[in-house]
């Protein structure tokens, strides 16, 4: 996006051979944290299962363009996870077996919790 001018929004070039056209938008992703507002139990019950794990949750505002965020633009809350890596995108990134174990295993009590979470739950009778 760069390499267009901000002013060109539509463009065709015609040569001999044939002709391209060129359209160019920016998407501005909202920061995830819009959506997850209204339905915070994915973000309550990530933090859960993590803990149970012995992982010290925390927060990490999401500006947007993850798998997680375009779920959760389109209706399903999906918050953003750990993985168990380290330096996420960078010359150095790594990864432990360690780290990656304990992350399948918060994920593993995640869906345990959403699976309870979505039971009905039974009144109990008085006798």
């Amino acid at each position: 996006m760069a390499t267009i001018s901000p002013r060109v929004k539509r463009t065709t070039v015609s040569t001999s051979k044939g002709s391209v056209r060129v359209s160019a938008f920016e998407a501005k992703p909202a920061p995830i944290s819009n959506w997850l507002r209204k339905d915070m139990r994915p973000v309550a019950l990530a933090r859960e299962a993590f803990a149970a794990v012995g992982l010290k949750p925390y927060d990490q505002l999401v500006r947007g363009g993850t798998d997680g965020s375009r779920l959760t633009e389109m209706g399903l809350p999906t918050p953003n996870l750990f993985c168990g890596e380290h330096n996420a995108h960078g010359l150095l990134e790594w990864v432990a077996v360690q780290d990656m174990e304990l992350a399948v295993t918060a994920c593993t009590r995640l869906v345990e919790l959403w699976g309870q979470e979505s039971k009905p739950r039974s009144r109990a009778r008085r006798l």
